[in-house]
């Protein structure tokens, strides 16, 4: 296997699995021939038609450029050229882009499996047998939590919470100043 021959084959295999499989089905290579014989060409000219046909095909050339490449590589007039790419374009591209439909159409969408919950590792099981403990359940109370009862008058506010602010500690440096900080001077 030449090196062309692995580019042709590993190009193939990045296309979609649709478009292999319309590749394998569609006998573009035989129809390319047979367009290209209509039109009297030289074997040669033959082989570079069918090259390029399978240069848009495989995706390594663009399809704007199908009708200047091939009237540059065959040595061919730019209108039979056309005439030629709409003739491929016709019984090659279209019947493999309706192939490749086609089987985007037939494959049918996975249905989803039931698959069991897996339960997470880190987390304790309770087997068969065990029985699971029971953590009792203590309510801590905040002490800075104050409620005052104001039921003394009757026109007071309702009762509200009083909650200290928590102020951030203050540290004394040495010196006063800290020593992770860049002074700003």
């Amino acid at each position: 296997m030449n090196e062309t021959d692995k580019l042709i084959e590993d190009q193939l295999k990045t296309l979609p699995g649709n478009l292999r499989k319309a590749l394998e089905v569609v006998p573009w290579k035989s129809l390319v021939n047979q367009i290209a014989g209509l039109h009297n060409l030289k074997p040669e000219q033959k082989e570079i038609i069918e090259r390029e046909t399978m240069f848009i095909l495989y995706g390594f050339e663009s399809l704007d450029d199908y009708v200047a490449n091939m009237a540059r590589e065959a040595a061919i007039d730019e209108n039979l050229a056309f005439d030629i790419a709409t003739e491929v374009n016709e019984k090659i591209f279209k019947v493999i882009s309706d192939k490749v439909e086609e089987l985007e159409k037939a494959v049918p969408t996975p249905a989803p499996v039931a698959v069991p919950e897996i339960p997470p590792a880190n987390l304790p099981m309770v087997e068969k047998g065990e029985t699971a403990h029971e953590v009792p359940h203590v309510e801590i109370t905040n002490p800075k939590l104050q409620i005052t009862d104001n039921n003394q008058n009757p026109t007071s506010k309702p009762q509200t919470a009083q909650i200290p602010v928590n102020e951030p500690p203050k540290f004394k440096y040495p010196g006063g100043a800290d020593p992770y900080r860049e002074p700003l001077n």
